[in-house]
């Protein structure tokens, strides 16, 4: 088996990655050069609600606004992630917001490569990659600069359904546990996951209960699946 064979899921998900990352620069390469656009030597981000945002992790640093109720606080997974991420890496906060979008929402290629991958098919994996990387609106909404929870928006979601396929398919706990996980994460990061992560965990049970009422296992992954529906 040759190298390029043994590594193809691998070289399938950096290169989505990184395709994915150059279209969200685009953003960049426009208006890098206008003078009107930076404030402080910074790129300033591009939609309102970037600012709420990025207010609540600002706070977290100087508590210049903690006498203003209206700024989000650890309570929201968007200003936490955030404050983590500040908190190791050597970048100005402006410099994190603006490019967190390309670099987080990008992720997504990863579960859907590997989904196909549980089907033997990780090349038709790539072109989904690249085609859902910059999908309308998921795109736009997570160019650089549009630092809004809009870069959660898919990300969870996809993984959670790549775990699900695998616990079917492999019967494995371990990667229910993984898909609880990330369920739990999707309820912190991102308000409006509610109705997706109850869609997709009905539509697992009533996979389960129609087809596997064979499975030993079955009401144990109902009870697990549904525990992780909690708010």
């Amino acid at each position: 088996m040759s190298w390029l064979k043994r590594n193809e899921v691998w070289i399938y998900i950096i290169a989505s990655y990184l395709f994915s990352v150059a279209c969200r620069l685009i953003y960049v390469y426009q208006f890098g050069d206008e003078s009107s656009f930076y404030w402080n030597g910074e790129l300033m981000l591009n939609t309102n609600d970037g600012y709420f945002w990025a207010s609540g992790v600002k706070n977290l640093f100087d508590h210049s606004l903690e006498f203003n109720h209206r700024v989000p606080s650890l309570e929201y997974g968007m200003v936490t992630f955030t404050y983590l991420l500040a908190k190791v890496l050597p970048f100005s906060l402006e410099t994190i917001t603006f490019y967190e979008p390309v670099f987080i929402a990008s992720l997504v290629v990863v579960p859907i490569v590997l989904v196909m991958k549980l089907y033997n098919k990780p090349f038709l994996g790539f072109l989904a990659a690249l085609l859902a990387s910059v999908t309308w609106s998921f795109y736009n909404r997570t160019m650089a600069g549009y630092y809004d929870s809009d870069l959660f928006a898919l990300l969870f979601p996809v993984a959670i359904v790549y775990f699900l396929i695998r616990t079917v398919k492999e019967d494995s706990l371990y990667a229910l546990l993984w898909a609880m996980l990330f369920v739990a994460l999707y309820f912190y990061a991102y308000d409006a996951s509610k109705g997706v992560i109850y869609a997709m965990g009905i539509g697992f049970i009533g996979y389960l209960l129609l087809f596997l009422r064979g499975n030993k296992r079955l009401y144990g992954y109902i009870f697990l699946i549904s525990v992780s529906m909690l708010d």
